[in-house]
């Protein structure tokens, strides 16, 4: 009887095992479990969102034997605030942030603020759902800063075009690690220039856009010199603000010779000359009369549309 009160004594049955377990530890557990079932590569939702990266998603949690990436005993950790923030400044990369589930974050995080049980079985799904979309929003935002979001040989089977790739799982396991969402984010995106004045002008249009853009231009015969119509004055405006003409608009309707005539055929020459072909070249009266002040103040040459063209041509060449 001794040995079997000995026996009883080992074998008790621990009163609620779930308690005894941290919050890490319960959603670790569900994880493992939920990856293992999508198979390899997953085939996964969370609610109404799909799992995109069907491979690089179950291998980061693979490497890392399942441990949440976003979850910590308390429940979500500061770093899942710091991607949904950097999710929803895609748009200044030229993506579409929903596109990177960010209303369905926005949503989970909400709820994770309110009062529930944090070992609920409830609460506890509520963190493994949470837990791998912001791991499948990192992965895919990630790859479309790094690659693009369309692979241009789908679009033109001769477009040579060397796609940068990244071990993204390693990336976003450095990123845990270190603490530092954000910049690992940034330093995927481009590095060259023409990325970065892609960018400028991304946020030019969209300012242009929201003082209320430019008029559409009627439809109508095609435009030809000597035109006076509304239609033209409508492109006008349109150039305007693009930038494409100067900012001085033409005060009544007028032909492309009257124009040379107010301007000065020499100074249209000396602003083209001297312009750099990477930049746009606005021509408008103000660009003119500051061209005549500084360059054309002598006596010497005569500003009319027969102007004198070694004159021009010469100074061009010495500059």
């Amino acid at each position: 009887m001794q040995g079997v009160k000995k026996e009883i004594r080992c074998v008790r049955p621990v009163s609620s095992a779930a308690a005894a377990e941290t919050l890490t530890e319960q959603v670790r557990e569900r994880l493992g479990n939920r990856l293992e079932a999508a198979g390899m590569p997953s085939r996964m939702n969370v609610g109404d969102e799909k799992i995109y990266a069907s491979t690089m998603l179950p291998l980061f949690y693979q490497r890392r034997a399942y441990l949440p990436a976003w979850i910590g005993n308390r429940g979500p950790l500061p770093r899942a605030s710091v991607l949904v923030k950097e999710i929803g400044k895609a748009g200044e990369e030229g993506l579409n942030p929903d596109a990177y589930h960010k209303q369905a974050l926005i949503s989970l995080m909400e709820r994770t603020g309110q009062k529930q049980r944090r070992n609920s079985i409830d609460y506890v799904r509520l963190m493994v759902d949470l837990d791998l979309l912001l791991t499948d929003a990192f992965l895919l935002y990630g790859a479309h800063l790094l690659a693009g979001r369309v692979n241009p040989v789908t679009m033109d089977p001769e477009w040579h075009a060397n796609r940068r790739e990244a071990d993204m799982a390693g990336i976003l396991e450095t990123a845990v690690r270190s603490d530092r969402i954000a910049e690992a984010l940034t330093g995927l995106c481009p590095k060259n220039s023409g990325y970065e004045r892609l960018r400028r002008a991304l946020r030019r249009y969209r300012d242009i856009a929201s003082h209320g853009g430019w008029p559409e231009t009627p439809a109508g015969p095609k435009m030809a010199l000597e035109d006076r119509s509304e239609r033209v004055a409508t492109l006008r405006k349109r150039l305007q603000a693009e930038g494409d003409l100067g900012k001085h608009p033409f005060t009544r309707y007028q032909g492309f010779d009257e124009a040379v005539e107010k301007m000065g055929a020499d100074v249209m020459r000396w602003i083209y000359c001297g312009h750099n072909p990477t930049n746009n070249l606005n021509f408008g009266y103000g660009v003119g009369d500051q061209v005549r002040r500084r360059v054309f103040s002598s006596n010497t040459v005569k500003h009319s549309h027969s102007g004198s063209k070694a004159s021009v041509v010469g100074t061009c060449k010495r500059q």
